[in-house]
């Protein structure tokens, strides 16, 4: 049990160095590129959350558990989508209740308008009417 227990220990402290390489390369590549420092960051913090479920899938294809595998790349992105969704529909109701002034305001809004309607388009095409 306790060497259960040191392994955890182990990982979490490497997660833990791991994040905090991540953040100082991601700076130097922002600066380095002239890319905002948030678009390096969207894209790490992307890449870096969605090696979990890369690696989940690949053991379950391993293990031979096709469906286990199926099931959790869809329920992941499925997830990620309706994350999503509710921060870009909270965005878009912020947007269009205070009317801010900035230019870059109104393009939040019809960006996360746009992005919407996407997923609501693709949450149709996925489950049909009538399909549970």
């Amino acid at each position: 049990m306790l060497r259960i227990w040191l392994q955890f220990a182990l990982c979490t402290a490497a997660i833990g160095v791991a994040g905090y390489h991540l953040s100082r390369y991601g700076n130097v590549i922002a600066e380095r590129t002239g890319l905002g420092r948030t678009l390096i960051g969207v894209v790490m913090v992307a890449t870096v959350t969605s090696l979990s479920a890369l690696a989940v899938s690949v053991s379950a294809l391993r293990l031979g558990a096709l469906d286990l595998a199926i099931d959790n790349l869809l329920s992941s992105n499925l997830f990620g989508m309706g994350v999503s969704a509710m921060v870009m529909s909270g965005a878009v109701i912020a947007v269009l209740c205070c009317r801010p002034a900035g230019r870059e305001f109104r393009a939040f809004g019809s960006t996360g308008l746009f992005l919407l309607a996407v997923f609501t388009i693709n949450a149709h095409a996925l489950c049909p009417a009538g399909e549970q």
